[in-house]
């Protein structure tokens, strides 16, 4: 909604306050704060909120996730008339599978905020899974950060350099 005019942005939010459009936000180290400042305006106004609550596994609360989800929901974000499902990512707990599937089962737009400790630059488990995530949903639009650590580890240089060589 950033440039857009005031008349513009009310018919935007007229038009799509009532969508079924959900957007995931998958995060290492927990789910968005409920009382977080920048989703007031959400919880006014906007669309649905919620996070993952299993029985079985507790999550925790993240304000990196918070603020992830605030750039893309909230009351300044990309789109604040879209609804959000918060989940925390747990490599130990069950690979990806479970949380992928949770989110799949609520929406096709998923934020990928994590990284795993020790990148391999190669094709390895985590990429034959995402390869095979996509092709069986063609639907699905993963949107994966660069991180904030590329300065110090390169990582994904190496596999850019890699493909231009």
């Amino acid at each position: 909604m950033v440039g857009l005019s005031v008349e513009d942005r009310s018919k935007h939010f007229r038009t799509f306050i009532d969508s079924d459009v959900k957007v995931g936000i998958l995060e290492a180290k927990g789910v968005i704060e409920d009382n977080y400042y920048g989703f007031t305006w959400n919880k006014r106004f906007g669309n649905d909120m919620w996070w993952r609550n299993h029985w079985l596994y507790y999550e925790s609360y993240s304000r990196h996730a918070s603020q992830v989800a605030e750039i893309i929901v909230g009351k300044k974000g990309i789109n604040p008339t879209l609804g959000l499902v918060s989940v925390q990512l747990d490599l130990w707990w069950n690979g990806l599978s479970g949380e992928m599937n949770y989110l799949l089962y609520y929406t096709n737009i998923v934020n990928n905020s994590w990284s795993i400790e020790e990148f391999v630059p190669k094709y390895n488990w985590l990429s034959e899974y995402f390869d095979s995530l996509i092709y069986n949903n063609g639907e699905l639009i993963n949107i994966v950060s660069a991180g904030n650590d590329f300065k110090d580890k390169k990582c994904c240089l190496i596999l850019v350099c890699r493909e231009i060589v």
